[in-house]
């Protein structure tokens, strides 16, 4: 398995992998209910994000035999906020995400937020995520890495990983690592 910025020629892989990933997630289930069991559906709530993620970040992509196993969408926060008043911030961070915005706001310096992470699931537990993770680590050392968790059996990874870990309601996290030298990051 190769962990590389994402492939664009893999796009139409993109957006079905992220449909598999994120179609039972019980954060989107409850804002949009049977609305997740229609593909079109989550791919146009989720695109956004993903546009995102190409202008002001990128997306690293979990390859294996040519296939797209994985993949995590991060923005460079720092720079993104600067776009408050645009349709793709408003997009990017709707309403239901005011406590996520007031963390992203408060943490200091650089800020590299990763949106969204998916493993399709019969490649689960490999250390993936766990991959892609410490590649974003890596890259970036000056930044505090942050996300919006809400699949809690991943919460153990980040808290591996040092990441400090608020919860910001019933079933969603915030977590955060503060910036990093390059040599403290280990590879697990």
């Amino acid at each position: 398995m190769k962990i590389k910025k994402f492939p664009f020629t893999k796009f139409n892989q993109l957006n079905d992998l992220v449909y598999v990933c994120f179609k039972d997630d019980h954060v989107y289930r409850k804002e949009h209910g049977d609305k997740l069991n229609d593909k079109h559906f989550v791919y146009e709530m989720l695109s956004p994000v993903l546009w995102a993620s190409l202008i002001y970040g990128n997306i690293y992509g979990a390859m294996e035999y040519g296939d797209l196993i994985g993949f995590l969408a991060y923005i460079d926060y720092t720079k993104f906020k600067e776009e408050r008043s645009q349709r793709l911030y408003k997009e990017v961070f709707p309403p239901m995400y005011e406590k996520l915005v007031e963390r992203l706001d408060s943490t200091p310096g650089k800020v590299m937020y990763s949106v969204l992470m998916g493993v399709t699931p019969k490649e689960r537990r490999r250390g993936i995520a766990a991959a892609m993770l410490d590649k974003l680590i890596e890259t970036y050392p000056e930044y505090t890495i942050v996300s919006g968790v809400s699949n809690k059996s991943v919460l153990s990874m980040y808290e591996k990983r040092g990441f400090q870990i608020e919860r910001l309601d019933k079933d969603y996290y915030f977590v955060k690592l503060a910036p990093r030298r390059s040599s403290d990051v280990s590879a697990e």
